[in-house]
């Protein structure tokens, strides 16, 4: 059956470039086109309007998920938005924090007082190391946010976009 149908199909093509010679793609595109739009001419409006808003009801489901999908990026937008806030005002105290003990250090003393308790030179270099290694971790966990932050926010302008695409179409 398929043999018959490729024959024929291969012998109404040769018949064409027999006829039309080198314009005959030309030709069969024209006469496809043609056959298609008065196809679409004899289609009643009536029609055409209920199937346009068959296509309305079956977009709406798809445009409420894109809608939740846009709300929930923006909840998690704002939210990392407040952990950044809350991760830099840390950041800048234990830095200036950090800073002081390096300052107290540099003065060449052998004992400290911090919150009334006695310290040594080696305790207060101690710490400084420690505070310094979380200092590291807090400002690559801060650069991650940030990175989270920005890959959020492009997920919710995709969103955005797509919603647009939706409702133009």
């Amino acid at each position: 059956m398929i043999k018959k149908v490729l024959l024929i199909g291969a012998c109404v093509g040769l018949l064409a470039v027999v006829l039309f010679g080198r314009y005959s793609a030309s030709y069969v595109s024209n006469s496809y086109d043609r056959v298609t739009e008065s196809v679409r001419s004899t289609v009643p409006t009536e029609f055409q309007i209920d199937r346009a808003r068959r296509m309305v009801n079956n977009m709406e489901p798809q445009i409420r998920r894109c809608m939740h999908e846009i709300a929930k990026e923006e909840v998690e937008v704002k939210r990392l938005i407040e952990v950044i806030e809350k991760a830099d005002v840390k950041d800048s105290k234990d830095k200036s924090d950090l800073m002081r003990l390096q300052a107290d250090l540099s003065t060449g003393k052998s004992h400290f007082r911090y919150a009334g308790h006695p310290y040594t030179a080696g305790e207060v270099k101690q710490d400084l190391g420690r505070g310094f290694e979380r200092f590291k971790t807090a400002e690559a966990t801060l650069e991650s946010y940030r990175d989270m932050r920005e890959a959020r926010e492009r997920n919710l302008e995709a969103a955005r976009q797509k919603l647009e695409a939706m409702v133009a179409a």
